[in-house]
């Protein structure tokens, strides 16, 4: 590591170290290998099935997806791409590509706002080994670090437009439309627009308000109304349901629903002091934390003495500061607060460094760079048992994440095959048969979401909703009886299925035997005729 930075030059030269090359190119191969082996978690049920079920289904109408609409759109298109196979790894891989695109854009932003390769390398470290995000908020194939690409993407090129005037307007209007495309993506990146909107009408401050508005302020805001375009459509087409699903959904059932169940999930917060117990943990912590000590130091650096920051450099430095400040108090409005509520603040986290370098004064970053240089180091060891380890189980043979779900989807489909059962396949846990291309109710096909908050919903708001409750299960499968019935995930919301089972002859089939982190399936088979 050392080497590189020895090796690395500022844009003022270029060469790129070897060694600078070679951290970036190797972390990531960890970091990809990590996202192929993490255990599926239940919210991917809900994320990953629209991209099969959009086949022949609408988002809303047909089926229940509680979320703004770009990430099923985005992991849909990477199904067609794999040729509409392979659900689960096309929405694995989809995540690396984020992950790719993400750390190229903090690269590419960090090394023209700082104009260091040091400095750009410690950003790119600091996304790419970072501990919160090596969790399920970065892992999983949802929208939770789908955001954080098209946030930072606004928040660098509005910083752009503010310090270089070459494109100016180009940057402004893209910037809208990146933040745009993030709210598309998940609902609260909206908390990024009002201090950057407010700062389009101000910055740059040796622009008069009349260039201001046509090269800044005008620019972004077209690029917003265009960005926001997929969102107008559903609004449009059918606001009762969309609003139903996205906000509704959230500020109702889901609450009450987690009221009664909060007991179940240790990192929930639901008061203020749990919410400030779970942000400290996430913000000033591990590598959080690092992030911080680099910009604290590097502020004290740049604000302290003669020679101070510039006012060309003071208000960039301000707007990012106020939209990171602004965006983790409003992390605190949802409630249950969960982990991956908390990442919003990042992309701001990970530009100010860049910002403050390039305040500093040539002879202010000697000073720096030894202590930039520690907290690099750090960085990468806090993050190497959770890089090393993925690839260690993959260079020993263990298959991914996305394999065993295609190997419990093949047991699956043999066994009904053998069986000669045909049509849907009733389960709380729709990846498996989805994966194995057998039909799913629609009710059920993105998983519990909507099924356990039927008992605790409102009439006027279920009705919007395509879902049946744990007492409408067996009128349900009465009506249409299942091909097979697939359990042992969740016993509890479960109970219906397997009394339905036991009740109408299904019995359990033995050579189907896989285990998530769940729990052990159990597929339920009509029993055969005489």
């Amino acid at each position: 590591m050392s080497i590189a930075f020895a090796a690395g030059k500022d844009v003022s030269g270029t060469r790129v170290g070897l060694g600078l090359v070679l951290v970036a190119i190797s972390l990531f191969a960890c970091l990809a290998a990590r996202i192929l082996t993490y255990e599926l978690r239940a919210d991917e049920q809900l994320y990953i099935s629209p991209a099969a079920l959009l086949e022949d289904a609408g988002l809303y109408t047909d089926f229940f997806y509680n979320h703004v609409p770009l990430s099923a759109f985005y992991y849909r298109l990477a199904y067609i791409v794999l040729g509409g196979d392979h659900l689960v790894l096309s929405a694995r891989l989809a995540t690396i590509v984020a992950w790719g695109i993400t750390a190229a854009a903090v690269w590419t932003a960090s090394l023209a706002i700082s104009r260091s390769q040091r400095m750009a390398l410690f950003c790119y470290v600091a996304l790419v080994a970072n501990v919160y995000l090596l969790t399920v908020p970065g892992m999983t194939a949802t929208n939770n670090f789908l955001q954080v690409s098209p946030a930072y993407a606004g928040l660098s090129l509005f910083t752009l437009a503010v310090l270089d005037q070459r494109g100016r307007a180009w940057k402004a209007f893209l910037s809208g439309v990146a933040l745009s495309v993030a709210v598309g993506v998940k609902i609260s990146a909206a908390y990024l627009i009002p201090p950057l909107a407010l700062a389009a009408l101000f910055l740059p401050r040796d622009l008069g308000a009349r260039d201001r508005l046509w090269s800044v302020t005008l620019p972004m805001a077209l690029g917003g109304l265009i960005g926001a375009l997929p969102l107008f459509v559903y609004l449009i087409s059918f606001p009762d349901v969309f609003l139903a699903h996205v906000v509704g959904y959230h500020v109702g059932p889901h609450v009450a629903w987690w009221e009664i169940m909060r007991h179940t999930e240790p990192s929930l917060a639901f008061d203020l002091g749990g919410k400030l117990l779970l942000a400290f943990e996430i913000w000033f912590q591990s590598t959080n934390l690092l992030i911080l000590a680099a910009i604290f130091m590097l502020a004290g650096l740049a604000f302290a003495g003669p020679g101070r920051i510039g006012a060309g450099l003071l208000g960039p430095c301000i707007a990012v500061a106020v939209a990171t400040v602004f965006t983790a108090v409003l992390c605190f409005l949802p409630t249950p607060a969960f982990p991956q509520y908390f990442i919003l603040p990042l992309p701001g986290m990970l530009m100010l460094p860049a910002l403050l370098w390039r305040a500093l004064p040539a002879e202010r970053r000697l000073l720096a760079e030894p202590l930039l240089l520690a907290l690099l180091v750090l960085v990468v060891l806090l993050a190497l048992p959770r890089l090393v380890e993925p690839v260690a189980k993959l260079a020993l043979g263990a298959p991914t994440t996305p394999e065993r779900v295609e190997a419990a989807a093949e047991q699956i489909r043999a066994a009904m095959e053998r069986a000669g059962a045909d049509g849907p396949v009733a389960t709380l846990s729709p990846l498996y048969p989805l994966e194995a291309d057998l039909p799913v109710y629609p009710a059920l096909a993105t998983g519990p979401f909507a099924y356990r908050v039927v008992p605790v919903a409102a009439p006027d708001i279920l009705k919007y909703y395509v879902t049946v409750g744990p007492d409408q299960v067996a009128a349900l499968l009465d009506r249409d009886p299942p091909a097979a019935i697939l359990t042992g995930f969740d016993p509890e919301l479960e109970r219906p299925f397997v009394d339905w089972a036991e009740a109408n002859g299904y019995k359990p089939d033995p050579t189907v035997s896989f285990t998530d982190r769940y729990g052990e399936a159990k597929l339920w088979l009509p029993a055969p005729g005489p």
